[in-house]
């Protein structure tokens, strides 16, 4: 007979070595705490994991709050607080004294479970539009899965048929972030349509770029076509002479700079402007304003539209290279459109601000005008 005392010793062990892939699996994730951001600002982490957010700047006093006050750190200059997540969901937080500082851990369940993002409808403004267009695309994306997902991107095709793939004509696009299990996503999506769209009726849908437990339910369509005619005299096109400074004289001391690469056939675009909000009055900077804020995006044309990539550039100093600043090339996207080459029309959408619209632009100058002019087709 096996003594009692042997048999506690045995089940013991078996019970730490079952526990041990678990014990392994956890880690810890470092969070750089600048001056006005958070590096990286959105994290992923699986449950039981812990996040130390690290305050070693010596500049401004900062401070980690969950947006549900589920934790804080307190203020000061310099610190380290760490938090460990034990359940699965979305936590927001932010410093709450400096506006627009945020970022969000994303704790997905380690026990078992799989996200599955589905589309759950597609509205488009139905009607009839001319290449080159924009089109306002209204999306719901629901978990249906019972762990969290990673953060994805929705694309916007127009299709001939009512299968919507990546071989289709992408009009737009979103980057999301995480869902929590359940969580349901609605938002609109910018989109235009491609100068060089054929002629016809097509049906608009939306393609999930995800890697989740179910890829039946990423897609989904609009049950009612739309019909792309070109209208006699749409002509325009974009060139070199668009090369300049525009804004909107209903916003100004805010514009962009315009410049188009006719060889690559490429566009670039800078967005100098402000915060969403204004900064506390004590918030100060070392160098301008502190509500200021600029924007790049770079992309192709065709005819008389580009659509543009936003970069977020961040983390960098003024003229020096260390630290080395980080690109963000999925932060939005510009759709810039031209009516001749007097004005045109920025469209924006940035998911992660909660910004879309469309700004009307004109130029500062019109000494491009006559080389825009010239280059356009007879």
């Amino acid at each position: 007979m096996i003594p009692n005392a042997l048999v506690r010793i045995v089940v013991a062990m078996l019970v730490a070595v079952a526990l041990l892939p678990q014990m392994a699996a956890a880690a810890t994730h470092m969070v750089t705490v600048g001056d006005n951001f958070f590096s990286p600002s959105s994290l992923t982490i699986q449950v039981g994991d812990t996040v130390q957010w690290n305050n070693a700047s010596g500049g401004n006093a900062h401070n980690v709050t969950a947006n549900n006050g589920s934790f804080a750190s307190g203020t000061s200059s310099s610190f380290t607080f760490s938090r460990t997540f034990n359940s699965a969901g979305t936590f927001g937080y932010q410093c709450t004294i400096h506006s627009g500082m945020n970022g969000s851990i994303t704790v997905q369940s380690d026990g078992g479970g799989s996200a599955d993002l589905a589309v759950q409808s597609v509205n488009a403004t139905n009607g009839t539009y001319a290449p080159g267009d924009a089109i306002s695309v209204a999306v719901s994306i629901q978990n249906v899965g019972n762990a969290a997902s990673s953060a994805y991107t929705v694309r916007i095709y127009a299709s001939t048929n009512s299968t919507i793939n990546g071989s289709d004509t992408e009009i737009g696009s979103s980057a999301r972030a995480a869902l929590a299990a359940g969580q349901m996503s609605n938002f609109n999506v910018n989109g235009t349509f491609p100068g060089n769209i054929a002629d016809g009726n097509y049906f608009i849908g939306a393609l999930i770029e995800i890697n989740d437990s179910n890829n039946a339910n990423n897609t989904g369509h609009d049950q009612t076509a739309i019909t792309v005619t070109t209208p006699a005299g749409n002509t325009f096109e974009i060139n070199n002479g668009l090369n300049d400074a525009w804004f909107n004289p209903d916003t100004d001391g805010q514009g962009f700079f315009v410049i188009v690469f006719p060889v690559i056939h490429k566009m670039f675009l800078s967005m100098f402007t402000y915060d969403v909000e204004r900064p506390p009055g004590n918030v100060t900077a070392l160098l301008g304003e502190p509500g200021h804020r600029w924007l790049t995006a770079f992309g192709d044309y065709s005819g008389d539209t580009a659509v543009l990539a936003i970069d977020l550039t961040q983390g960098g100093v003024f003229d020096s290279h260390d630290p080395v600043p980080t690109h963000d090339p999925t932060y939005g996207t510009f759709t810039v459109t031209f009516t001749d080459c007097h004005t045109g029309e920025v469209s924006y959408d940035i998911p992660s601000a909660s910004q879309a619209g469309v700004v009307p632009i004109q130029r500062i100058t019109n000494d491009n005008v006559p080389l825009c002019e010239e280059q356009q087709p007879p």
